[in-house]
């Protein structure tokens, strides 16, 4: 007997030996069970998922001799014909050859004739998505009302094709992709019955490049055992199904992790001394990022679809990053990735992105800074550990250079910078340290940790959060200037003409004091000052104004028309704000 592959040799005889497919397999069991049998299926899914394998079982448990029955003896005739391709009851159509009008013909001629040994008369049409649109016309009636003795089955990877006239005469069943995990037991029971010698690992890969499809992964187990012999090596799957080494992978993380620059150019010099394609080893290199995120983001590894040694490898990986820093990864390689196949330098452009990536700086989150910004009283709330830590030793450093003295009136020993360690009663004005510094302060900076020059400096940032809130509200403020702070209470200094902005700035007085509370730490509030102001100033308080109005008109007639909005977020645009010329 000729030699017959692995994909047809371990093909399954009854519906258990299907895997994965449980949602088909029990509800046609239950249906042939209940004499609750369709006249018409639709089998839709990938590729070498069980569909046109599902659709033989179907017909021999409809008619073996003992049957209908959802267990097929696969020994009587109709079933011993059915799986010799020579029944005379199931006709298996290819609908990509026999896709015309004058096929969908025959079979309606043909239909009217009783079977010859089974129940049925059963026509299973494969990639049915590939007839025509006057076919699947000519097929509808039939389908609607076909004779009892008679049964359709279609198969097809392109469900979206099949008009829904014939969807809605069918029974739809959808095929999932097969896990690798089932993939790898299903090529343990054939390496054991064939007694072939093969690794688990070697076995994942060959799971892995199948892409769900048990058909696949059966024919490369094929071809590796002609190229290998019974005795197959992880190396031989690597040279001959062309995979890239997971090696490579977590030799571009390990660099981006420790920041080794100079190792982008050695990587992409071996990918291409490889042989391998830049665009495969992209896509190999989004997977490997993603399941650093799945790792990071579950705690564990054991979802990721590989061997145990590198689920653990993407475990340890994944305590190195942030999820903000494998997302931002990500979206970089996804761009590269179509730059490169259209590019005629793949090298450079390769090169280019493995050192973008490993230059890459951790990423930080937005509110983070704004909170460290809106609490801190310096720009150093803002540093990484490393250089606050740096920048606490080099400020040691200074202190101990600094000279002790001893106070005349305490004998003690006082180092000129340490005041925060005095202590001071604001009622009193006694305490036991610098008491003449301590008292110039006033008692609103002692008591809330604001000076009206730290107020400045951090002015313009609240003035803009203002704005993100109320565009007019907060141009109306920015005309404004803080010049003094006084019982809790920022005096705002404004132009004398400018009355009616100052009436709409005290209209939002509650709504500003919780703005400032957020944004200094502390229950402040404001007041509000009129003075008089030179010409220029003038001009500029009015174009300040005027540009206000503008923005304010701008964002009504975007909230109005909501297709300029949708022409905004669709082309990556940005409503521009009027500017007057001096």
């Amino acid at each position: 007997m000729a030699y017959q592959v692995l994909a047809r040799k371990w093909r399954p005889l009854t519906f258990e030996d299907v895997v994965n497919q449980d949602h088909v397999k029990n509800t046609l069991s239950n249906a042939i069970s209940q004499s609750r049998i369709a006249h018409s299926y639709i089998f839709a899914g990938p590729r070498g998922v069980g569909k046109t394998t599902i659709a033989r079982i179907f017909a021999r448990a409809v008619n073996c001799e003992n049957g209908p029955t959802p267990t097929p003896c696969n020994k009587c005739t109709p079933c011993v014909e059915i799986i010799e391709d020579r029944s005379m009851d199931v006709m298996e159509i290819d609908g990509a050859s026999n896709r015309g009008i004058e096929d969908i013909r025959n079979i309606r001629e043909n239909v009217k004739y009783s079977p010859v040994h089974g129940k049925y008369r059963i026509y299973i049409i494969d990639e049915v998505h590939m007839l025509t649109r006057e076919a699947f016309n000519a097929l509808l009636k039939t389908l609607e009302e076909p004779p009892p003795h008679v049964l359709f089955m279609f198969a097809t990877t392109e469900f979206q094709k099949i008009p829904a006239t014939i969807v809605s005469r069918c029974q739809r069943f959808d095929f999932k992709r097969i896990p690798v995990t089932e993939i790898v037991k299903q090529l343990k029971k054939i390496s054991d019955a064939e007694k072939i010698t093969i690794e688990e690992e070697s076995m994942f890969l060959l799971a892995r490049r199948s892409e769900g499809s048990m058909r696949d992964a059966e024919s490369l187990f094929d071809q590796l055992i002609s190229f290998c012999g019974t005795t197959i090596d992880k190396e031989d799957v690597f040279d001959v199904i062309g995979m890239i080494r997971e090696e490579i992978y977590f030799s571009c993380s390990e660099a981006v992790i420790n920041k080794k620059l100079a190792e982008a150019f050695a990587l992409a010099q071996s990918i291409f001394d490889e042989g391998y394609d830049p665009g495969e080893y992209l896509n190999g290199l989004l997977e490997h990022f993603r399941n650093i995120l799945v790792a990071l983001i579950a705690g564990n590894a054991e979802s990721i679809e590989t061997s145990e040694y590198f689920q653990k490898k993407y475990f340890e990986a994944s305590e190195h990053f942030s999820a903000m820093d494998i997302i931002r990864i990500i979206n970089t390689i996804s761009d590269a990735e179509y730059q490169i196949k259209k590019s005629s330098q793949s090298h450079l452009r390769l090169e280019l992105l493995l050192a973008k990536l490993i230059s890459m700086d951790k990423s930080v989150s937005i509110d983070r800074v704004l909170s460290s910004l809106r609490t801190s009283k310096s720009p150093d709330s803002v540093l990484s550990a490393a250089d606050r830590d740096k920048k606490t030793t080099e400020s040691s450093h200074v202190q101990e250079k600094q000279p002790e003295y001893v106070s005349e009136e305490t004998g003690s020993n006082t180092n000129a910078n340490n005041e925060s360690t005095h202590e001071f009663d604001i009622k009193s004005g006694n305490g036991n340290g610098s008491n003449a510094e301590l008292s110039a302060k006033s008692a609103d900076e002692i008591s809330t940790g604001l000076s009206i020059e730290e107020i400045k400096a951090r002015w313009d940032g609240f003035v803009d959060s203002v704005i993100k809130e109320s565009a007019v509200t907060g141009s109306f403020l920015k005309v404004g200037t803080p010049v003094s702070f006084d019982d809790r209470k920022i005096g705002i200094s404004f132009p004398y003409e400018n009355g009616f902005q100052i009436s709409s700035i005290e209209r939002n007085r509650n709504k500003l004091n919780k703005n400032l509370e957020k944004w200094f730490g502390t229950k402040v509030g404001f007041t509000c000052i009129k003075q008089e102001l030179s010409q220029i100033d003038k001009e500029k308080s009015m174009k300040l104004m005027e540009k206000a109005a503008v923005e304010d008109h701008l964002q009504k007639m975007i909230d109005r028309e909501p297709i300029i909005k949708s022409i905004i977020d669709t082309f990556g645009g940005e409503s521009i704000t009027w500017s007057s010329q001096s």
